[in-house]
């Protein structure tokens, strides 16, 4: 495993810029600066299995861009979604 930075949008939920790691035994991160986002999951499954990350990415991402539309603050946050965003 080693760490990873998006340097164009290979994916459609990472923006350039994001940056992750994936452990040997299923513990991911991922940091969006953009989005002001970190992610971990802790699972100790080996070997390593990436069905977590690929289930929960686009949950958040969703959750974002539906708080970015709203342009109100999410359950629980204590911040507005950012301006010009």
């Amino acid at each position: 495993a080693g760490v990873a930075i998006a340097a164009e949008n290979w994916e459609v939920d990472s923006p350039v810029g994001e940056f992750s790691w994936g452990g040997a035994a299923s513990t991911h991160c991922w940091v969006s600066p953009h989005d002001d986002l970190i992610v971990v999951t802790m699972e100790q499954v080996f070997p390593t299995n990436r069905e977590t990350r690929r289930e929960l990415r686009p949950i958040i991402y969703e959750a974002i861009e539906r708080w970015r539309i709203a342009g109100e603050k999410l359950p629980g946050a204590e911040v507005s979604p950012p301006n010009g965003t």
